[in-house]
């Protein structure tokens, strides 16, 4: 019975890595990039890797921010009104190598974090297959799409995906299968 059992394990394990590989193939290399200030678009981030593979990637940068929300509420408006663009302390390695590249952030103040402006700006998306994902308070993308099919001109920007407090994972994957990322 073991032994039946530890057989019928290692196939589903490896109908498993088929399938991720699959997906992998299909849609080519895939990288979850990601801002997240409190751990709520951290875990969005990881719900779609855990679905879609690739690499993970978090957009740090080089002076963290505070750990106390009244704080950083200020600091993001003084960045925005400032356009700054904060160094970053994280770097992809090889942009090249994706053609898809999500990227999330959380919405401050009707915006990307400038950090993410950062990350943006620091890289060639030309040709790649671009999917917004975005935690919020309930102001969903604002004005966030439209300043990515300005900066990405050169990109295909695909339908995104915004959520007001934690999302399930079947929300996740309806979204994952109707923009053709996942089967």
């Amino acid at each position: 019975m073991k032994k039946l059992f530890l057989i019928i394990t290692f196939f589903c394990m490896g109908a498993i890595m088929q399938a991720n590989a699959q997906n992998q193939s299909s849609n080519g290399k895939i990288l979850v990039a990601y801002f997240s200030w409190g751990g709520t678009t951290r875990s969005l981030a990881e719900q779609i890797h855990g679905k879609t593979g690739g690499d993970l990637f978090e957009i740090k940068t080089v002076t963290a921010y505070s750990s106390n929300y009244n704080t950083v509420l200020d600091q993001a408006q003084n960045e925005k009104r400032q356009n700054s663009r904060p160094p970053l302390a994280t770097h992809v390695e090889n942009i090249a190598q994706y053609d898809i590249v999500f990227i999330g952030f959380p919405n401050w103040w009707a915006d990307m974090p400038m950090a993410v402006y950062s990350f943006l700006e620091e890289y060639d998306f030309s040709g790649k297959r671009i999917v917004p994902f975005c935690t919020h308070g309930g102001s969903g993308f604002s004005g966030t799409i439209r300043t990515l099919r300005n900066k990405l001109t050169n990109s295909t920007l695909l339908e995104g995906f915004d959520v007001s407090g934690k999302a399930s994972q079947s929300n996740v994957d309806r979204w994952l299968r109707k923009i053709g990322v996942i089967n």
